[in-house]
């Protein structure tokens, strides 16, 4: 499989990915937009992480993190504390009702996942993306 190749599969399953995200979305009634569902996927991989972070690692402007992450506190979903090492800086966590939403969301993933055709998920193809995920670490 060449570069071309890969990064056309990677486009196709984020795009089916980010099709099936918002249905459950819809499904769920559920008041998030996939950025939203983004910056609570990346706190939900980390124990605590800084606004700052999540904005390089969405590659979105800090004032628009903030934006979503007071929304997602009003919704219960994060909450948000000084750091103690800086108190510029303020952590995120997820809530227990966040914890709920990202457990529903990975199951769904999951399940999506495991009714996929052998061709778009062949072996080659999940290897390629194992080792990318463990480039981008």
């Amino acid at each position: 499989m060449n570069y071309l190749e890969l990064s056309t599969a990677i486009l196709l399953i984020n795009r089916q990915i980010e099709r099936q995200l918002s249905l459950f979305l819809r499904q769920k009634k559920l008041p998030l937009t996939l950025p939203e569902l983004n910056l609570l996927l990346l706190v939900g991989q980390t124990a605590t992480v800084n606004q700052h972070t999540i904005a390089q690692k969405m590659l979105l402007a800090d004032d628009e993190i903030t934006r979503m992450v007071r929304k997602l506190i009003k919704l219960a979903y994060l909450t948000r504390e000084q750091d103690i090492a800086d108190h510029r800086k303020k952590l995120l966590n997820l809530s227990t009702n966040g914890q709920k939403v990202l457990a529903a969301v990975q199951r769904e993933l999951q399940d999506w996942w495991q009714q996929q055709p052998a061709d778009l998920v062949n072996e080659e193809l999940v290897s390629k993306l194992k080792l990318m995920v463990h480039v981008l670490k």
